[in-house]
């Protein structure tokens, strides 16, 4: 094994990208009421292109399907100069940084047609087995992660974060079929879209978000029910976090940044 993994990864590093880039329009349907690129919407982006990436250097969903095993994502951050406007076309960059414990960081950076850095993202994803949804470090994989080549999009690392105080109830949701990824989980880009909704208008149309951190800690399945509580920060800044009514356990946390 070990001999036929060795000769994969001297074919592989022939024909590997170490950076991965995507160019994409933004649609109609991924903006929101201020005409610019929803979060969920990015982070349906990040999704893709990482896939596209790990699927380029061997790790996509299908192989690692047929050895049991997927990708989840566990943390994100952004950092947010300008979000894109309808009809924008902008490049979207990824590349893989190596291991903190059992998290495979990957880092993002998008930019428009002049190369300006429209936003930052660093990702944290686990690899979990499909019989009993245990996280694995990297020698289950069959080729080797290429190192980080690329430096840092967000040099901080991804740190936990801290529960919400006394938080307020803004509403409760319930897990819909509509939620659901090709895992039977709710997907990490809806969980976007269950904290966006914990804020109203004036303050969507009036500030611009500079900072996200989100947490996936839990998980929600068909038929569960969200509540969304969120607590107040610092200046200009708030915490959110779902807890998972039906099993009494929380699902995701995020600290945001308004500018």
């Amino acid at each position: 094994v070990g001999g036929s993994r060795k000769m994969l990864n001297g074919q592989k590093e022939m024909m590997s990208k170490t950076i991965w880039e995507d160019e994409l329009s933004v649609k109609s349907y991924e903006v929101d009421c201020n005409g610019k690129l929803k979060l969920s919407s990015l982070f349906n982006y990040f999704q893709e292109t990482a896939g596209n990436h790990a699927t380029h250097l061997g790790v996509g969903y299908e192989v690692l399907r047929t050895l049991g095993y997927f990708w989840v994502l566990s943390r994100a951050k952004v950092h947010i100069n300008r979000l894109p406007a309808w009809g924008e076309t902008v490049s979207l960059l990824t590349w893989p940084k190596g291991q903190d414990g059992l998290l495979f960081v990957r880092d993002f950076k998008m930019t428009n047609n002049h190369r300006e850095t429209l936003l930052t993202g660093s990702t944290g994803w686990l690899l979990l087995d499909t019989a009993h949804n245990k996280p694995h470090l990297a020698d289950v994989l069959p080729i080797e992660l290429p190192i980080n080549e690329h430096g840092h999009a967000i040099e901080e690392p991804l740190r936990k974060l801290k529960p919400v105080q006394n938080g307020m109830m803004r509403y409760e949701r319930k897990v819909m079929l509509s939620d659901l990824d090709v895992n039977y989980h709710v997907n990490n880009a809806r969980y976007i879209e269950w904290i966006m909704d914990c804020f109203d208008l004036h303050q969507a149309t009036s500030q611009n978000m500079r900072t996200l951190q989100v947490n996936y800690v839990g998980e929600a399945l068909l038929g569960d029910v969200v509540g969304l509580l969120i607590g107040n920060g610092p200046v200009n800044a708030c915490s959110v976090e779902g807890v998972n009514s039906t099993k009494g356990s929380k699902v995701i946390q995020a600290f945001i940044e308004w500018g």
